[in-house]
């Protein structure tokens, strides 16, 4: 016998399980599976939530509005490099979101480029340069529609005996 194991990676930020689908909202920072090497930014709010693309390359579209089973919200693929064992071989070491009432802004440095403002802990996204991704509400009252939020961390780790 034989075992395989996947490990799914996702730091995220949500209203949490109480809340209304109405009132829901997410923001998965890093996010994806197993062996991939591109991390994945994904938005979700129960608000009718349209957004204009400044930066990234959008997956799903410019849609962020989430209902269960029907509407899944919007998806940016960062560069390769930027999740899992490719984001330390890369070099990466941290990763920053900016939430305002005009945008959302998600960034990955690498060790070097960390801005010192971060490091100071006093840091300062109207200085930084080269966000990965970069949203500005179309028909989306950002500040209402993504609030409240709780941050998680989570790893899975799955594993399963294979018969040879």
């Amino acid at each position: 016998m034989a075992m395989e194991a996947s490990l799914t990676e996702h730091s995220w930020v949500y209203t949490g399980e109480q809340s209304s689908e109405a009132e829901y909202s997410e923001i998965d920072i890093v996010e994806n599976t197993n062996a991939a090497t591109a991390n994945s930014h994904s938005f979700y709010t129960g608000a009718q939530c349209t957004i204009k693309v400044n930066k990234g390359e959008s997956t799903r579209g410019n849609d962020c509005h989430h209902v269960s089973g029907e509407v899944d919200g919007c998806s940016f693929a960062a560069e390769e490099g930027t999740f899992g064992a490719a984001f330390n071989d890369n070099g990466y070491r941290v990763v920053a979101m900016q939430l305002e009432a005009d945008g959302i802004k998600i960034w990955h440095f690498k060790d070097g480029d960390i801005p010192s403002d971060i490091a100071s802990g006093n840091p300062d996204p109207s200085q930084w340069e080269n966000p990965t991704v970069d949203i500005s509400p179309d028909n989306c009252d950002i500040s209402k529609a993504f609030s409240r939020f709780k941050l998680v961390g989570h790893i899975l780790l799955f594993m399963q005996l294979l018969e040879v």
